[in-house]
């Protein structure tokens, strides 16, 4: 499970910038996921890419927390 959570909340006073879209690598050495099922805050399809040793998916933009669960 993967926990995206965008720390600067407080900092800024409550005031929420959204993260960009970003990539997720995962050594193939360390975990092979078979697949990625995102549980909050919503559910969509996202792309996993196989590489040489890793396998990187795609996440989208995410305005303060996300959940993300690899199998």
């Amino acid at each position: 499970m993967v926990h995206r959570i965008y720390r600067t909340v407080p900092l800024l006073k409550g005031d929420v910038n959204p993260l960009k879209e970003g990539r997720l690598v995962v050594d193939e050495a360390f975990f092979k996921p078979a697949t990625v099922r995102p549980i909050h805050p919503a559910l969509q399809t996202l792309k996993m890419n196989k590489r040489a040793g890793s396998v990187e998916i795609e996440l989208p933009a995410v305005d303060v927390h996300s959940v993300v669960v690899l199998e």
